[in-house]
């Protein structure tokens, strides 16, 4: 079984080719460790780009084995939560 994906949204700022401003860390257990989702929110609004990572811990052992970073290429916000898909991203078969 796999467990909750941690989350990492920060700002993508060209041309830094990793992102050094975390705007939002999550944990496992959906929990944020640091930054908040109002910073997450305010990128949004001001139109700055965003990327996300997530990680899987296929052994639940608390340490992801997998991480993935993407741009978010298209987000939404909806009821003052800011939802990203990364580019690329597409539906199941």
């Amino acid at each position: 079984m796999l467990s909750p994906l941690p989350l990492l949204a920060t700002l993508a700022l060209p041309p830094e080719p990793s992102c050094s401003i975390p705007l939002l860390r999550v944990d496992l257990e959906g929990r944020a460790t640091s930054g908040t989702k109002d910073a997450v929110l305010s990128a949004f609004k001001a139109g700055l780009p965003l990327r996300v990572d997530w990680s899987l811990d296929v052994d639940p052992d608390g340490t992801p084995e997998v991480s993935h970073w993407a741009d978010a290429g298209f987000l939404t916000e909806f009821e003052g939560e800011v939802f990203a898909v990364p580019d690329g991203a597409r539906r199941a078969p």
